[in-house]
C-alpha cells in the first residue's frame, strides 16, 4: 500500500527536490501546490495521506493555515518544512498531530524518516 503526498511549497526548486526525495522514497507524489488554493485543488481530485508544507509560503498564504485546513477538513497529515520555525508557530502547529518539523536546508533523510514513519502508522494505526 503506497502513500500519497501532496508538497505545498512556493520555491520551485525545493519543491522538484522535494519530489525527488518522496518518489524515491517509493511514494506517490499526488501533485505540488503554492498555496492552499492549489492544495485543496489537488487534494479534492486525488486521495492524499501526507502534506509536506512550508510554514511561510509566499503571497501571506499561511502553510499552519493550508495544514489546519487539509487536516480538519480532508484528514491530511502534515509534515512541515521551513526556513524558519519560530517557537510560537512549532507551538500552534503541534494542536495539528504533524508528523514532523525539518528545518531548511534538509537532508533526503531528514525527509524520508517522518514520511516512513507515517506510512507505518498508516498501515498499522489510523494517522
Amino acid at each position: 500500500m503506497s502513500m500519497s503526498v501532496v508538497i505545498v511549497e512556493d520555491e520551485a526548486l525545493i519543491a522538484l527536490d522535494l519530489e525527488g526525495i518522496v518518489e524515491d522514497a517509493g511514494f506517490t507524489v499526488a501533485g505540488i501546490a503554492i498555496d492552499m488554493a492549489e492544495a485543496l485543488s489537488i487534494v479534492a481530485a486525488a486521495k492524499v495521506d501526507v502534506a509536506i508544507v512550508d510554514l511561510r509560503l509566499a503571497k501571506g498564504c499561511s502553510g499552519l493555515e493550508t495544514a489546519r485546513h487539509l487536516r480538519m477538513h480532508h484528514g491530511v497529515a502534515t509534515l512541515f518544512v521551513s526556513g524558519s520555525m519560530s517557537e510560537d508557530l512549532v507551538r500552534q502547529a503541534l494542536s495539528l498531530a504533524p508528523v514532523g518539523f525539518v528545518e531548511k536546508p534538509f537532508t533526503p533523510t531528514q525527509i524520508r524518516q517522518p514520511l516512513d514513519a507515517a506510512h507505518y502508522l498508516k498501515r498499522h494505526i489510523a494517522l
